[in-house]
């Protein structure tokens, strides 16, 4: 900051993107429309226009911030998935690899 120099990050929630649904759009978009307390999903579109006010003279005085774009899902408080046996975040596991092109190794926990 002493320089004029903003770091800033953008963190964001539930983007409807291929890589979100893991060819199960429908399914996917279903499970997500239940937890993001918007009208909607995310969009591309809606990440950029937070990257774009980050790099704006808007944001000149913003810095050392992450940026949260997830339709209220944070605001929400942290029991999004549930804690118990139904959970789907406690009936998985496995590795995501991202945007790397490479596949997802995830698996059923038994129990």
């Amino acid at each position: 900051a002493r320089h004029s120099i903003r770091v800033n990050a953008i963190a964001p929630g539930v983007i409807a993107t291929p890589l979100f649904h893991a060819g199960r759009p429908e399914k996917a978009e279903a499970l997500a429309m239940k937890k993001v307390p918007w009208p909607r999903l995310g969009t591309g579109d809606d990440i950029a226009a937070m990257a774009v006010f980050l790099a704006s003279d808007e944001s000149e005085y913003v810095s050392g911030q992450n940026m949260v774009v997830d339709g209220g899902v944070t605001a929400n408080g942290p029991d999004m998935w549930g804690t118990g046996p139904e959970s789907p975040m406690l009936r998985k596991s496995g590795v995501t690899r991202g945007s790397t092109g490479l596949g997802n190794d995830i698996r059923n926990v038994e129990g």
